[in-house]
């Protein structure tokens, strides 16, 4: 794939992102938030993962010809239109991009930030736990050990 090529398909996914998670008042669209960057980079890291995604976004290009334009020309109805369609013929691809898509989307500094969340790795500091009553737990506890013992 040549630079133009992966320019296009960072457009192209750009789009599809902020189509799957758009713009909500202050908050960005997953596109907008950076998402395609992060996908690239793990398709870097796995070829069948990059195979999958390009498959998909060609899809979605021709699909979008097909209605006579980009992606990102369409209208959110013809969007998700083409969505659908390329979900319905390429679920292998749609079951990659929406966790991608989620994943990229909810790690983001600037998202977290906007949803009051500190932007840092759970450890080693550990994210701040709410006690909850152990007593719960009595229960399970008063069972006893429901395993055999086999050392």
């Amino acid at each position: 794939m040549n630079r133009n090529e992966s320019a296009v398909n960072s457009a192209l996914l750009t789009s599809v992102l902020d189509r799957i998670i758009p713009r909500a008042g202050d908050m960005p669209g997953a596109g907008e938030a950076g998402g395609a960057a992060r996908i690239a980079a793990r398709l870097r890291e796995s070829g069948e993962l990059a195979a999958t995604f390009g498959r998909g976004l060609e899809l979605i290009a021709e699909k979008s010809a097909d209605a006579g334009t980009e992606f990102a020309a369409l209208s959110d109805s013809d969007k998700d239109e083409v969505l659908e369609a390329v979900e319905a013929s390429d679920p292998e691809f749609f079951a990659a991009l929406i966790p991608q898509a989620y994943e990229g989307y909810y790690t983001n500094p600037s998202v977290l930030a906007s949803l009051g969340e500190e932007a840092r790795p759970p450890q080693p500091s550990g994210h701040k736990i709410q006690q909850g009553d152990l007593t719960l737990l009595d229960a399970v506890r008063a069972r006893g050990p429901i395993y055999r013992n086999v050392g």
